[in-house]
């Protein structure tokens, strides 16, 4: 674990180390020092899982990341970035062997194929990793869902597409698809430069000619003339490459409004993370996965604060209303899949959250869209009061029920 007792004599604390997702390395100019002038551009909490060994932070204006405390992963600087095998790569060359799935996760890759194919890419991008979850070291998943990836287009969404790139690399040095998804992701980020530098290699290493390939055409031209233009790529910004990159983000919520929106684990492992939102409900999200399992209103204009019980399975809240709410919930487990029509209404909030993010970002100003009557849930959770109006310690009613499937230990 990191300690502070290796600080001199001299100080009363010692900086250890810096975490920072690393997109932010290569925002332009314009959107990134407004970071630094914006209050809704800042990081609204910070705090430790039980362990201490993971750090989870919510950025105003962006999104939440988890941080593992000691982690060795560095933001990626592209000049220190290499994809070329070495010398005992090249002698030691094996073919690599596509990992072989169960049948429940050949079921959900195919889903997220599907969602790809009808351009719901938010569902893909869930699909394909939750199936990472299981299959961390799969070069085709990791390949799907960079793909995913840059066809969503949230924030940040192509840097995440470079890092798959890069993991599947790490697996298969000579995976010609995750070659290719580097280039994509290096253009999508407008690392014109160094996609051209890239694309070059690439061409050089699969024998490819953009004549007679067309999506290798498509992308040759459109980087020539980006470079034509005069636009190579943002100015890396050198003070965050020696920051400690994220290990997961989740994505869906909209923290514009106020500097103090909250970020916790939840459930007795901490399996999930639980966050307010400005569109006035508590999110829901896999730990593992990223993925939003569910979305419930919790007050009447938005919610900043979201804490969980230490041990029993309530959440307190609170947002602009004079009131904290206690919540309890119903007997569900958040995984289980939700109907079509509410699933839709939930992923169009998700969509028209990162909207207003982007629109925050490009206009500076705060806009939020009413969706007072949208009606996302299945279930809810509910405000958690006794049946009695007594003020006795009883008056919360039997505390034992309300340990639900939801919370259930593994």
């Amino acid at each position: 674990m990191l300690s502070l007792t290796d600080a001199s004599s001299s100080e009363s604390t010692k900086e250890l180390a810096r975490y920072a997702p690393g997109h932010l390395a290569y925002q332009e100019k314009e959107e990134y020092e407004e970071s630094f002038y914006n209050p809704t551009c800042s990081i609204t909490w910070c705090t430790f899982d039980p362990t201490g060994n993971f750090l989870l932070c919510n950025m105003g204006s962006e999104q939440i990341y988890l941080y593992n405390v000691e982690g060795k992963a560095k933001v990626v600087q592209l000049s220190k970035m290499s994809t070329h095998p070495t010398a005992t790569q090249l002698e030691e060359r094996v073919v690599y062997a596509p990992v072989e799935f169960d049948r429940t996760t050949s079921l959900v890759k195919e889903e997220g194929n599907q969602h790809y194919n009808h351009q719901n890419y938010n569902q893909a991008v869930n699909a394909y990793s939750r199936c990472l979850a299981k299959y961390p070291n799969s070069v085709v998943l990791l390949n799907n869902r960079a793909q995913a990836y840059l066809k969503r287009q949230w924030k940040g969404d192509q840097y995440a597409a470079l890092k798959d790139s890069l993991t599947a690399l790490s697996i298969d040095p000579y995976n010609e698809k995750a070659h290719f998804r580097q280039i994509q992701s290096l253009h999508a980020m407008k690392c014109n430069k160094e996609a051209w530098k890239r694309l070059k290699e690439f061409q050089r290493k699969f024998s490819k000619n953009p004549a007679t390939d067309s999506a290798l055409k498509t992308i040759h031209e459109s980087i020539a003339s980006a470079i034509d233009q005069g636009y190579k790529g943002p100015e890396p910004k050198q003070e965050l490459f020696g920051c400690i990159d994220y290990i997961n983000r989740y994505t869906g919520h909209c923290n514009c409004k106020t500097d103090i929106k909250e970020a916790n684990f939840f459930g007795p492992n901490q399996e999930y993370i639980i966050a307010g939102s400005d569109d006035k409900h508590i999110f829901f999200w896999d730990r593992t996965t990223g993925q939003v399992l569910r979305v419930y209103k919790g007050d009447y204009s938005l919610v900043n604060c979201v804490q969980p019980h230490p041990y029993l399975p309530l959440i307190a809240s609170s947002g602009l209303e004079k009131v904290v709410k206690l919540w309890a919930p119903q007997n569900q487990d958040p995984r289980e899949t939700v109907d079509e029509e509410t699933g839709l209404a939930r992923e169009n909030l998700l969509t028209d959250n990162e909207e207003q993010l982007n629109d925050i970002i490009r206009d500076n100003q705060e806009s939020q869209s009413d969706q007072n009557s949208w009606s996302l849930f299945d279930f809810e959770i509910f405000p958690y009061t006794s049946d009695s109006d007594s003020d006795s310690d009883n008056s919360f009613g039997s505390i034992g029920s309300l340990n639900a499937a939801f919370f259930r230990r593994s």
